[in-house]
């Protein structure tokens, strides 16, 4: 669509029109002027999310300031209407449909090119941040103690003790008859390796704009002011330009909203840690005749200080299988950081 200058006696052709057409993407004016009387002349603002041009708050559902600008009627009646040429360095007419939602509506078969898609009131809540440790690395099980006592209760004095390395095996003549007990070794040293996981929910657009692009019409309209297709209910006759700038104060089009064509997601979690290990090593502990690991009379088992009746013969060997560590480090909270932010921001201006 072509984009015209405004001319310098633009305000003198607004009074000496003869005829007003209300613009047909307005809301009719009454017969006392009370919709035109609505109309401001300053830039508006909005907060996130709340839509001048409405569509996808509860702000919405209006369809323009109530401005019937007098540009001539005869000409583009019935197909089109006469609207103010866009100034210098802003694009447009365009007709601007807004809605709920992150999908820009579409355009109409009047309207049918999509000039803008683009979105206002930026939804993007916090990463969901969680942390996970990995084994302990690094460190070694505590040896075993296993302890004879002088009765099979082990309710008597200790009779005898062994060191004994999980892993090894300690040969001897060792008494039968009698009790024993083993302890629990725990794990000493290393550390675990922190996984920081992060989901991050998709930023949406609170409301989604679509600016359409329509064929000029055939007419004449007063002074430079373009004859263009009549609007569709519930859509706007803007310009734009992009940034976020003011309205031109010397036109019609100053009913102002900000959208943004991208968004620059910045959202992440901060590295978590991992505690020191804390917690043990499971190992079995067996009495053995013959050689290790040979013939097993007896386990003790994963046990700590629990008394075992030994077989009542003696033995040779006592094994103490490899352990498998069992303890854990705990997670520090993870942290939400970073934000989206709008990016391309492009200023619309409407009748």
């Amino acid at each position: 669509m072509s984009v015209l200058r405004v001319m310098s006696s633009w305000a003198a052709v607004l009074l000496a029109a003869a005829c007003t057409v209300p613009n047909p993407n307005l809301e009719a004016n009454d017969a006392g002027g009370s919709a035109a009387s609505t109309a401001t002349d300053t830039d508006s603002t909005t907060s996130a999310g709340e839509s001048t041009l409405g569509g996808g708050t509860a702000t919405g559902g209006s369809t323009g300031t109530g401005k019937a600008p007098d540009l001539g009627a005869d000409p583009c009646e019935p197909a089109g209407a006469c609207v103010p040429s866009p100034p210098d360095g802003w694009t447009g007419p365009v007709v601007v449909h807004s809605g709920p939602g992150d999908t820009p509506p579409a355009c109409d078969s009047a309207w049918s090119t999509q000039a803008l898609a683009a979105g206002g009131g930026l939804l993007a809540p916090p990463a969901d941040c969680a942390c996970a440790c990995d084994p302990p690395m690094g460190g070694t099980c505590e040896d075993v103690y296993v302890k004879s006592y002088l009765n099979k209760t082990c309710a008597s004095s200790q009779q005898s003790s062994y060191k004994i390395t999980p892993g090894d095996c300690e040969i001897g003549q060792f008494p039968g008859n009698v009790g024993w007990t083993a302890t629990h070794p725990d794990y000493v040293g290393g550390s675990c390796t922190p996984t920081t996981m992060k989901t991050v929910p998709p930023p949406e657009w609170q409301t989604a704009y679509t600016a359409c692009e329509g064929p000029s019409q055939s007419g004449t309209c007063d002074g430079d002011a373009l004859c263009q297709p009549q609007v569709p209910p519930g859509a706007w006759t803007c310009i734009y330009r992009e940034g976020d700038v003011p309205c031109p104060d010397t036109s019609l089009y100053d009913t102002r909203e900000v959208v943004y064509r991208n968004v620059e997601d910045g959202r992440d979690c901060a590295p978590c840690t991992c505690g020191p290990p804390e917690g043990g090593c499971d190992a079995n502990v067996y009495l053995v005749q013959g050689a290790c690991p040979g013939g097993v009379i007896g386990a003790l088992g994963k046990t700590d200080e629990m008394c075992f009746a030994g077989p009542p013969l003696g033995f040779d060997a006592i094994h103490v299988t490899s352990a498998t560590v069992t303890a854990t480090c705990a997670p520090s909270p993870p942290t939400p950081q970073g934000e989206a932010i709008e990016k391309e921001p492009v200023t619309l201006c409407c009748l």
